[in-house]
């Protein structure tokens, strides 16, 4: 994770006083000013915006942005020889046939996101928000540039079929009523493979889904 102090230095009274919703908005208004120029830059070095948000963190404003190499449905990448087999049952799961068309392979993440793609994320990110900073009168900052780690969040179908057979936990609303769960992602239709059976379930019922890392 690369971490870049950002802004104009506050005064120690106003510094101790922490941020408040006016900085939040104008930080806010700076990112949608920015949103436009950020992905054709990321794609210029290889990489896509996997998301971006302004919280307060220790008592200052922080920028947080996740960035990932992009994926297209068939991309693939070669097999671990140390990993064994492509598909087990693992963290309660129950095992999913390593042969079957609707499981898939163990996930397909791609290229990684190395220190060298956050670095160089950092450096094109900070020099968009110099063109477009409002000056001496915005708040003080933080910009985070982070790859998504092994507990990434899932967002959509594409995410879903990127890491077909990887074990998820998933919050859904199903007939009007929320509850999580945690199994093993298979496709065509959509569903996980749960130690009770299979929870079928569709994106538009997915309050939130992130991988559960397998060490």
């Amino acid at each position: 994770m690369q971490t870049n102090p950002r802004g104009p230095r506050r005064a120690a009274s106003k510094a101790k006083a922490g941020p408040g919703p006016a900085d939040r908005r104008v930080l806010g208004a700076l990112l949608a000013k920015a949103g436009p120029a950020l992905e054709p830059r990321l794609a210029a070095l290889g990489l896509q915006s996997a998301g971006l948000a302004v919280v307060v963190s220790e008592g200052r404003l922080t920028l947080r942005l996740t960035v990932d190499k992009p994926w297209e449905p068939g991309q693939t990448v070669p097999p671990d020889p140390e990993a064994g087999p492509e598909i087990d049952g693992g963290a309660g799961a129950p095992p999913v046939r390593a042969g079957s068309p609707a499981a898939g392979p163990r996930g397909n993440p791609g290229s990684p996101v190395t220190l060298d793609d956050c670095a160089a994320a950092s450096e094109l990110v900070s020099a968009l928000l110099d063109e477009l900073d409002p000056g001496d009168d915005g708040p003080e900052y933080v910009l985070e540039v982070s790859s998504p780690g092994l507990d990434r969040p899932l967002n959509g179908e594409r995410d879903f079929r990127r890491f077909a057979g990887c074990l998820a936990k998933v919050r859904l609303r199903r007939d009007g009523r929320v509850g999580a769960h945690t199994g093993r992602i298979l496709l065509d239709p959509l569903r996980l493979a749960v130690p009770s059976g299979e929870v079928p379930f569709t994106c538009d019922m997915v309050l939130s889904a992130r991988l559960v890392p397998e060490i």
